[in-house]
């Protein structure tokens, strides 16, 4: 989904706002989101062509 608004069933930017910080509260109960630990599994190396 591309469209936050849609998402969110917003139909203005502060109605957004207040549901997004909705749905962080309901997760927040549940899910400790500050306290996660985020480990890397796949490392991917770029390489740019020679000049």
């Amino acid at each position: 989904m591309t469209d936050p608004m849609r998402f969110y069933g917003a139909r203005n930017r502060l109605e957004l706002v207040k549901n997004m910080a909705i749905m962080m509260h309901s997760v927040a109960t549940f899910l400790p989101i500050w306290k996660i630990t985020s480990v890397t599994t796949s490392e991917y190396f770029m390489r740019t062509p020679h000049s």
